[in-house]
C-alpha cells in the first residue's frame, strides 16, 4: 500500500478522458478543471488499481470515481459492442445520495445517447416487481443501497462505494457484505471514498480492496489567504433553561438577520422529527419561513425539497439527522474507540495505571456484553413500536448530498458522534474556494453533551482544524426573552403532532397522488411549495415585527434589507387613529366629546349639576 499525490492539472483532458465526456463537463455540468480528490484519484483509477480515499465533504468524490467508471465502461463496449453486461455496481449509504448519483451520471452522459444505460434500484423499495423489468435489458451500472442490494443481479465488472463507512452503520453487516462479494467475480476494481475513515471502513477495506492506493487529502486551507474555508464555532448555552435559550439565541440570530447565520441559505440540524416541526411552529410565530425534512417524508418530496432550496426557493432548511442512521450503536462505538485512543496514552506515559485501564476495559467488556443482552429484547419490543411507521431507514441529509451555495448549518441539537457532526458541517463551504460557517449549541453541565463535544474537538483539531467560541452580547439577546416564551407557550406536544400529521399526509398527496401528472407535465412540479406555514397554533401577529426599543443599539450593527438596527420606522402594535379618537374624537374614550379640554367636559356633564327633580 502506498500514499500517492497528484498535482491538479488544469483540465481534464489531460487524463485522457472520452471527448464527450470532457464537453459534457464544461457545457452541460459547467465543470472546467478537476478538484483535488479529482486529480488525484482519476489517473490512478484508470490505471485498474483499487483505491480508498478520504476528501472533506464537497471535494467532488462523486465526479471523482464516475469518469474513470464511464470512460471505462465506453472502451469496454467500443472492443466488444456485442456482449451485454452490467458493468458497475455503485453502492450509497442513502436513497438520498442515490438518486443524487444517478442525476449527476444522466448530466455526464448528456452527449452519449443510449452508449451507457444506467438503473437506480434503490427507489423500488426492494420489490421484485419493480425490479425485473428494470433489469431484463442489462443495464451498464446499477445505483443502489444496501438493502436493495441484495434481490438484485450483481454486476461483473466493478464495484464503487461512496460515503463508504456509512455500509456497515447502516444496517449493512459483515456477512452481508460477504453476501454480495460472494456473488461476484473474484477481480474487480474497488474504490472506496468518505470524508471520515474509522474502524468500519478498514473492515470494508479488508473484504473489499487488493493492494490499494491509500490517499489523504486535504484541501481546508485556503491557498490565498491560508485560512480554513469553514469557520466552525460552538456557543456554550448554560444549563438552566437551556432549551429556552436555544430558542431565544436561534430567534435572535434569524429574525434580526445576524451575519452569517441569519443572512443567507442556512441548514439547522435537530435531531428528532418532533424537535423539528417544534422549531418551525416556533419560527411561525414570528413570520420565518422554514421548511423541514425528515424520514417519514415520502422520498420523492425530499428530492424535490433538496432541489427547491439548492434553487434558493427559500433559505432555511430544518433538518432531521439522527447522527447518520444508528446513532446510539455508533456512539457507543465511537465511545469506546475513544476510550482505547485514551488507554494507550496513558499507558504510554504512566505504565503504573494499565492495571486500573484493564480492569476498566474488563468491566467495560461485562456492561458492554449485558448491554447486548438487553438490546435483543429492547430490538424486538422496538420492532414492533415501530411496525406501523412509516420511516425510512436508508433516509440522510447530513452525508453526501450536494446542497449548494450553503452559507452556514446551525446544530440546534448536537450530534451523537464526531463523524456525524464532521458531516454535518460538510454541508457548508463545499467546492473550491467556498467559504462556510457552523454553529453547534452545547449545553453546559450536561454530562453526555460535554462528552461528545470533546470528542467532536479532539476529532477537529486533529484534522487541523479550529473551533473558536461564538460571542454574543447576552444583555442585548435577553431584550427578547418575553416574545420568545410566549411563542414557546403556544408550541405543545398535541399541537406539534398534528402539524406533523397534517405536513405528511400533504407530502404524501403531493408524491403519489400527483405522480403522474408530474411525469407527463414536469414544470408544474415547480409550483408546490414546502415551506407553507402549518398554523395550528395560534399565532400572534405582533410577534412577527421587531419594535424598534427592542433592536440592539451596538453602532455599527446592521440588519439585512434595513439599514442600521433600529431603522423601523413602522410597528403596526397600536392603532393611530384609535388613538386620536380616544384624545378628542367623538365617541372616542372615557368622556370623549365633541372638542375642548376633558375638564370643562367634566363639568358640562357632571350629574349633579345637571340633575333636575
Amino acid at each position: 500500500m502506498s500514499e500517492e499525490q497528484t498535482e491538479q492539472p488544469e483540465t481534464f483532458e489531460s487524463f485522457g478522458l472520452d471527448s464527450r465526456i470532457v464537453r459534457a463537463l464544461a457545457v452541460s455540468m459547467q465543470i472546467g478543471s478537476p478538484t483535488l480528490v479529482q486529480a488525484a484519484c482519476i489517473p490512478i483509477a484508470l490505471l485498474g488499481k483499487d483505491i480508498m480515499a478520504r476528501a472533506r465533504t464537497g471535494s467532488g468524490k462523486t465526479l471523482a470515481y464516475l469518469l474513470p467508471v464511464v470512460h471505462k465502461i465506453l472502451l469496454a463496449k467500443a472492443s466488444d459492442p456485442t456482449t451485454k453486461a452490467t458493468r458497475a455496481l455503485i453502492i450509497v449509504p442513502t436513497r438520498e445520495l442515490a438518486h443524487q448519483v444517478s442525476r449527476t451520471l444522466k448530466e455526464l452522459c448528456v452527449y452519449l445517447k443510449d452508449a451507457i444505460r444506467s438503473v437506480n434500484i434503490a427507489t423500488t423499495d426492494g420489490s421484485m416487481a419493480l425490479l425485473r423489468p428494470l433489469l431484463q435489458e442489462t443495464p451498464d451500472i446499477l445505483i443502489t443501497t444496501p438493502p436493495a442490494c441484495f434481490p438484485s443481479s450483481i454486476p461483473n465488472k466493478a464495484l464503487q462505494s461512496h460515503s463508504s463507512d456509512l455500509l456497515l452503520s447502516y444496517g449493512t453487516s459483515d456477512t452481508d457484505l460477504r453476501a454480495i462479494l460472494a456473488k461476484m467475480p473474484k477481480h474487480v476494481q474497488s474504490y472506496l471514498l468518505s470524508a471520515t475513515l474509522n474502524q468500519d471502513v478498514t473492515t470494508l477495506k479488508q473484504l473489499i480492496l487488493r493492494n490499494p492506493a491509500i490517499l489523504t487529502l486535504t484541501e481546508d486551507m485556503d491557498d490565498k489567504t491560508n485560512t480554513s474555508v469553514l469557520t466552525q464555532s460552538v456557543l456554550k448555552i448554560p444549563h438552566l433553561e437551556a432549551q429556552t435559550t436555544k430558542f431565544l439565541i436561534l430567534y435572535f440570530l434569524l429574525k434580526l438577520r445576524v451575519a452569517p447565520f441569519g443572512t443567507g441559505k442556512t441548514i439547522l440540524f435537530v435531531n428528532t422529527v418532533d424537535s423539528a416541526y417544534k422549531v418551525k411552529l416556533f419560527l411561525e410565530q414570528f413570520g420565518i419561513k422554514s421548511v423541514v425534512v425528515n424520514e417519514e417524508v415520502p422520498l420523492r418530496s425530499r428530492v424535490h425539497v433538496v432541489e427547491e432550496f439548492n434553487r434558493g426557493v427559500f433559505d432555511l432548511l430544518i433538518a432531521t439527522d439522527a447522527s447518520c442512521g444508528n446513532g446510539d450503536a455508533d456512539a457507543v462505538k465511537e465511545h469506546e474507540e475513544e476510550k482505547n485512543e485514551d488507554a494507550e496514552d496513558v499507558a504510554q506515559e504512566e505504565e503504573a495505571e494499565e492495571v486500573e485501564e484493564d480492569n476498566d476495559a474488563e468491566d467495560e467488556e461485562a456492561e458492554k456484553s449485558s448491554k447486548k443482552r438487553k438490546s435483543k429484547t429492547d430490538t424486538s419490543k422496538s420492532q414492533k413500536k415501530k411496525k406501523g411507521s412509516q420511516a425510512d431507514g436508508e433516509y440522510g441529509m447530513a452525508r453526501g448530498v450536494d446542497f449548494r451555495n450553503v452559507v452556514a448549518v446551525i446544530n440546534f441539537d448536537l450530534p451523537v458522534t464526531a463523524a456525524a457532526y464532521a458531516h454535518r458541517v460538510g454541508r457548508t463551504a463545499r467546492g473550491v474556494g467556498k467559504r462556510g460557517w457552523a454553529l453547534s449549541f452545547v449545553v453546559e453541565d450536561d454530562m453526555e453533551e460535554e462528552l461528545i463535544w470533546k470528542r467532536i474537538e479532539k476529532r477537529q483539531t486533529a484534522l487541523g482544524n479550529e473551533i473558536n467560541p461564538f460571542i454574543l452580547e447576552i444583555p442585548q439577546v435577553l431584550a427578547f426573552q418575553y416574545r420568545v416564551k410566549d411563542a414557546l407557550k403556544a408550541v405543545t406536544k398535541p399541537l406539534i403532532k398534528e402539524a406533523r400529521l397534517k405536513e405528511l399526509k400533504q407530502e404524501i398527496l403531493n408524491s403519489e397522488k400527483l405522480k403522474a401528472h408530474f411525469e407527463d407535465n414536469p414544470k408544474d412540479l415547480a409550483a408546490l411549495k414546502h415551506d407553507k406555514a402549518i398554523h395550528p397554533a395560534r399565532v400572534q401577529q405582533h410577534l412577527k415585527h421587531v419594535p424598534d426599543y427592542l433592536m440592539p443599539k451596538k453602532a455599527g450593527m446592521k440588519v439585512r434589507g434595513q439599514g442600521p438596527v433600529g431603522a423601523n420606522k413602522k410597528v403596526p402594535f397600536h392603532n393611530d387613529n384609535a388613538r386620536k379618537s380616544s384624545r378628542g374624537g367623538r365617541g372616542g374614550g372615557r368622556g370623549g366629546g365633541r372638542g375642548g379640554s376633558s375638564a370643562s367636559q367634566k363639568r358640562k356633564s357632571d350629574p349633579l349639576k345637571s340633575f333636575k327633580a
